[in-house]
């Protein structure tokens, strides 16, 4: 017997097809041929078609009666589910017997794993976008710019239990999230991308005089809510910020350690400074 599955892999809550062909290798005529399939847990079953014999479902199993295959025929069980709405592995197994002994039943029976993939969210601090402005005297100053939520994976809404994933944004001095001790920039609910798309959400607040060494770093997704195949780039991390300049400060590229499975990101950003005056010189 052997068994085949319409993809490999497959998004959540997805529909999937096994096709599975049971074969007489002979010598002689096969009576009684009973097809028995497992299905995986969390699937949901659409359809089950053969064009030999009739199949019944009970508790999660297919099973098929097919009746007598000749020497050298085949039936064909068609099986149509949707996927589970997480993300992982699934495994089908099925079986075929009959009235007569098989000399050789290590082929009766077939396992298939295949991979459901969920979502894969990341994103990055738009480097063109960050600017601190500070006024005159230097010591009042905001921080504005954006950033983009991506989906790197094959799933997008369609196919989620959800539609929106929360993103928050946090200035920290030490590049380590700690929501309790950090200053929350920002904290909203953005449409999930869809797959190999992006969106963005902008940010502004008010700093002090110097954001030297701080970090800034988006946590996508925190209560653990959008099926995902991984999460490891869920937590984005910019920074160390540059030492205040008088006008334009670019940062180099950034050597953190990524050990913790944080994503880096590293850009440019521009600083605003409105100093006070020289003598005599007119400002607008």
């Amino acid at each position: 017997m052997t068994k085949s599955a319409s993809a490999d892999p497959v998004g959540v809550r997805s529909p999937l097809t096994y096709t599975l062909t049971a074969t007489n290798l002979g010598p002689d005529p096969a009576t009684g041929v009973t097809l028995t399939d497992t299905l995986p847990a969390g699937v949901g079953l659409v359809a089950v078609t053969t064009g030999n014999g009739a199949c019944s479902v009970a508790t999660g199993t297919v099973t098929c009666l097919l009746g007598v295959l000749a020497s050298g025929a085949s039936a064909i069980v068609t099986i149509r589910v949707t996927t589970p709405a997480s993300p992982g592995t699934i495994v089908n197994t099925a079986s075929i017997s009959a009235q007569q002994t098989d000399p050789d039943p290590a082929n009766n029976s077939v396992s298939l794993t295949t991979s459901v993939l969920g979502a894969e969210l990341t994103g990055a601090f738009n480097p063109g976008s960050l600017i601190r402005r500070c006024n005159r005297t230097g010591l009042v100053c905001t921080l504005s710019g954006a950033f983009t939520l991506q989906n790197q994976g094959l799933v997008g809404v369609r196919s989620l239990s959800v539609r929106t994933a929360q993103v928050q944004l946090y200035l920290s001095d030490d590049g380590i999230l700690s929501p309790a001790s950090d200053r929350l920039l920002r904290a909203a609910r953005m449409p999930i991308p869809a797959p190999g798309q992006a969106r963005a959400i902008a940010f502004r607040v008010r700093t002090g005089p110097s954001l030297t060494g701080q970090f800034l770093i988006a946590a996508i997704d925190p209560g653990n809510v959008v099926p995902e195949t991984n999460k490891t780039d869920n937590l984005v991390i910019f920074g160390p910020l540059p030492q205040q300049p008088s006008r334009h400060s670019p940062i180099p590229p950034l050597l953190l350690d990524t050990t913790s499975g944080y994503g880096i990101m590293s850009g440019v950003w521009t600083v605003v400074c409105d100093a006070p005056s020289p003598a005599g010189e007119a400002r607008g």
